[in-house]
């Protein structure tokens, strides 16, 4: 199974997650679904990777995290497409 596009990920991920959290998002599951074609853990990998990358505040409020290199600035939050 693999997602080629966003709007195929799961409505749940569509309603709450901004699109460059479901970019992240697709790109991890595909690119473990392809190693092991095992689902579950294709998920969680693709979580992990969303988890490395934004932090939500709430099921609505999700900001990208801030790097190393980019500390002296804050996050900007960013809203479901």
């Amino acid at each position: 199974m693999y997602y080629e596009e966003i709007g195929e990920l799961p409505q749940s991920l569509n309603e709450s997650m901004p699109k460059q959290a479901q970019e992240v998002y697709l790109n991890a599951f595909n690119n473990r679904y392809e190693q092991i074609e095992d689902e579950q853990v294709a998920h969680e990998a693709a979580w992990t990777a969303v988890n490395e990358q934004f932090g939500a505040e709430d099921a609505r409020q999700w900001r990208r995290k801030m790097d190393q290199s980019s500390m002296d600035s804050t996050p900007t939050p960013l809203q479901p497409d």
